[in-house]
């Protein structure tokens, strides 16, 4: 082979390889593309998961009061909860979190008290059952919940947490 003849094989060489490099290039974007959309995909479908079990979670946990009553002469306040939903409400009477918390505020909006109510609470404890009604009684006399100073006439708001798993309101005025 002379050396005209070697160029002419090289340059028919080139182009192939050329050829072959472009087509290994785009399938390395392609399969990189491939794969960073599926794991975008996954962590998106994982969020909407996480929302609707949050979604889901909060419907089946829901809790309300039906009836209240404060015993001015006795400083007692009972409250009667209903469980909507169709998850177990556990109404812990334990000073460990979880537990039930209680926060009350005054129509000034100032804060009353924010307790567990393990201490000062007759009827806490168990599990509140999908469709069943509790009543708990508060003996609030001599605790950080002593209504003694408000006004008559004043508006008390009620807000039960219960041990992280349902959430409970209402509001009640001094006599």
């Amino acid at each position: 082979m002379n050396r005209c003849e070697a160029r002419r094989n090289k340059k028919g060489i080139t182009p192939i390889i050329a050829v072959i490099l472009l087509l290994m290039m785009t399938v390395a974007a392609a399969g990189a593309a491939f794969y960073w959309i599926t794991k975008i995909q996954g962590q998106m479908m994982g969020g909407t998961e996480q929302y609707e079990e949050k979604s889901f979670e909060r419907l089946a946990s829901t809790v309300v009061i039906i009836s209240n009553a404060y015993d001015a002469g006795t400083e007692t306040l009972s409250v009667y909860f209903q469980n909507l939903g169709t998850t177990t409400i556990p109404m812990s009477n334990d000073t460990t979190d979880p537990t039930t918390i209680m926060k009350m505020a005054n129509s000034d909006s100032n804060i009353v008290c924010a307790e567990k109510i393990a201490t000062f609470c007759t009827g806490c404890g168990g599990n509140l059952g999908p469709q069943g009604t509790q009543k708990i009684s508060l003996a609030l006399s001599g605790t950080n919940c002593d209504l003694s100073s408000q006004i008559n006439g004043t508006s008390i708001y009620l807000d039960f947490f219960l041990s992280g798993k349902a959430t409970a309101s209402t509001s009640f005025t001094l006599d």
